[in-house]
């Protein structure tokens, strides 16, 4: 069995461990973004929590997955990262199932645009 087809199948069986998955990726596509945008535009940690007026441990930590941020550090990290949100529905006709979250939700990244489940982020 492939890894990708345990994973699959764990998630397809466990929707607790679906959820819990998503949650984390959530957090972590988010470093990831920040991460990137930090690199490609050589900017230092310390330089970056300056223009977003926290301190330098506070992103040291949340890059290093040790904090679960407010919503107003999420948001300054956006404008810090010059990124703009848009609200979109998603597609949800072959969901016949509603699963309540009690936590952040999932961001995917890809060339450029962030995803958080209904909302598309623009990079």
């Amino acid at each position: 069995m492939k890894m990708n087809d345990f994973f699959d199948e764990a998630f397809e069986n466990d929707e607790e461990l679906s959820r819990e998955y998503e949650l984390l990726e959530t957090k972590y596509n988010l470093i990831e973004a920040l991460i990137k945008f930090r690199k490609e535009n050589r900017i230092s940690q310390k330089e970056f929590a300056e223009k977003i007026g926290v301190k330098q441990q506070a992103v040291s930590r949340f890059e290093k997955g040790e904090i679960d941020p407010r919503l107003s550090f999420i948001e300054k990290i956006l404008i810090g990262m010059n990124t703009k949100i848009i609200f979109e529905s998603r597609d949800y006709i072959n969901s016949k199932k509603v699963i309540k979250f009690t936590k952040k939700r999932a961001i995917e990244f890809s060339d450029n645009n962030f995803y958080i489940n209904d909302v598309k982020l623009y990079g």
